[in-house]
C-alpha cells in the first residue's frame, strides 16, 4: 500500500425478508491511506516511538504480546 490508496470493504447484502430482491455486493466503508510504515526499516527508537503513537492497534498490541511472552 502506499500513501493515499484506497483499503476498502465490501458486504454481499440482501435486504430481510423480501424475496423479489437478490443479494448484492456493497462497499461498507474504506479507509485513505495516510502513511505507510515499515517497522523493518524503523531503528529501535522509532519502533517504540510508533508503538506508543499507536498503542490501540491491533497489531501493535499483538506485537507486545508476542515480545513480553518470548521475554519470559
Amino acid at each position: 500500500m502506499q500513501k493515499n490508496d484506497l483499503l476498502v470493504f465490501y458486504a454481499g447484502l440482501k435486504p430481510y425478508n423480501q424475496k423479489k430482491e437478490e443479494a448484492a455486493l456493497y462497499i461498507i466503508g474504506y479507509f485513505t491511506v495516510k502513511e505507510v510504515i515499515d517497522f523493518n526499516l524503523l531503528s529501535t527508537e522509532e519502533r517504540e516511538k510508533y508503538c506508543k503513537r499507536c498503542k490501540n492497534n491491533a497489531h501493535i498490541k499483538r506485537m507486545e504480546i508476542t515480545y513480553y511472552s518470548i521475554s519470559f
